[in-house]
């Protein structure tokens, strides 16, 4: 007979973050009703990645920006906001907890061969990219809500600990305050950005096995700001019409790039590790096609080609959320087994899985606020003394945006903007 089961993650913003290599070996403690007690998480400021990871970390990206234009084809107006890291962390640990077809989809779909590889890399990650400093912060956690009448096998707990520093607990989800502490965990690793998982009343959720989460926060500072007395009322051209919103402005050195699709500005964060590309479809391309065009190769091929500008940039403040349709959106890209995934790994059997996907985005003067939560993830600064040829571009109309590790290259969230 086939479970319902129920998994979820919240999704990563990038940082370069502060860690240090760790091998926790934390087990699952049945009796107790949840994990051992772990050494600490230590993070590191070095990411050394072999050659044949690096080619795994550029297969992940590649995977992200064919994410990108899956969610955007499945909105009607164009408008979408994901977060690729996040799903691909996600996709990791189910990768991890189940066997048979889901498992070999979901390594197919993002194109790592094997699961050992697609692991080291994850630790690698989940060890470098969390931080909290120079003006930027990220979070992220992992955890697994399991029924109490399963045992999950100790290997698996002491692998999801080592890999993502995972927590497994046992719960009953016939107790009505299950729920409402799976959604307050959340909400408070995200900052309150996503303030539920399971959205509805608890009796909802009373036959669920397993639920997971990973959740992932960032904020960061813009390494310039914009001054907010700059700002102004302006119009936005969207889609359906024209509505006045705020404007941000600033002339700042940034580098710019164009082909014959979009132009770009680059606009970084304090501590020049992570960036956010914003993307003006030329005159003639669509926003709703943007996105495809957008491959991982032709992002590549623009930020070669970037120089650095004395840009005059105006940017709409706003706030976004989205929840796109995750597992429709994993089936087109092959992931087709969800819905009869073998927990084998976890021994729980056959479980029907439902995805979620929220983001949050909030962009202002001072820089920016992302969340994201997935369900079932040496630079050599230029000189701002320099004269730089003038540049000039008004984002007042459909663009689209993604923000980046600058050391990886992953991206932590992306979205387009059609209306505000």
């Amino acid at each position: 007979m086939i479970k319902k089961f129920f998994t979820l993650m919240l999704a990563p913003l990038l940082l370069a973050a502060c860690t240090s290599e760790n091998d926790p070996e934390t087990g699952v403690n049945h009796e107790d009703g949840q994990q051992g007690e772990s050494p600490e998480w230590m993070l590191t400021t070095r990411l050394d990645l072999t050659s044949g990871e690096e080619g795994n970390m550029n297969v992940l990206n590649e995977f992200g920006y064919r994410l990108m234009a899956e969610t955007q084809a499945s909105s009607a107006n164009g408008e979408f906001c994901v977060s690729p890291l996040s799903v691909s962390v996600y996709l990791g640990m189910f990768a991890n907890a189940t066997s048979g077809d889901v498992h070999n989809e979901i390594l197919d779909a993002i194109g790592i061969d094997g699961i050992e590889g697609f692991n080291t890399l994850n630790e690698k990650l989940m060890h470098y990219l969390p931080c909290d400093e120079n003006g930027s912060s990220i979070d992220i956690a992992n955890r697994f809500w399991v029924k109490d009448i399963f045992k999950v096998p100790d290997a698996f707990g002491t692998l999801v600990s080592n890999v993502f520093n995972a927590d497994v607990e046992y719960v009953d989800f016939t107790d009505s305050s299950t729920v409402p502490s799976i959604n307050r965990w959340v909400s408070d690793r995200t900052r309150g950005k996503i303030p539920a998982l399971l959205d509805g009343d608890w009796e909802k959720y009373v036959d669920l096995n397993m639920a997971s989460a990973n959740t992932v926060y960032f904020k960061g500072d813009w390494q310039s700001m914009f001054d907010p007395d700059d700002s102004f009322t302006g119009q936005f051209r969207g889609k359906s019409g024209i509505s006045d919103v705020r404007m941000m402005r600033k002339s700042l050195p940034a580098g710019y790039a164009e082909n014959g699709n979009v132009r770009m500005v680059t606009l970084d964060f304090s501590g020049y590790a992570n960036a956010m590309e914003l993307y003006l479809p030329s005159e003639g391309t669509d926003i709703c096609d943007l996105a495809s065009v957008l491959t991982a190769k032709s992002c590549a091929e623009l930020r070669e080609s970037v120089r650095t500008y004395d840009v005059a940039v105006t940017l709409p403040a706003f706030k976004k959320s989205d929840e796109p349709d995750l597992l429709n959106i994993l089936a087109g890209m092959g992931i087709k087994s969800l819905e009869n995934a073998d927990f084998a790994p976890m021994g729980l059997g056959v479980l029907h899985a439902t995805l979620i996907h929220k983001t949050s985005v909030k962009i202002d003067e001072r820089g920016a606020e992302l969340a994201a939560v997935t369900g079932g993830i040496d630079l050599v600064l230029p000189p701002e003394t320099a004269d730089y040829p003038k540049m000039k571009i008004d984002f007042d109309r459909p663009f689209l945006y993604i923000v980046r590790n600058i050391k990886t290259g992953a991206i932590l969230m992306a979205g387009a903007v059609t209306e505000i």
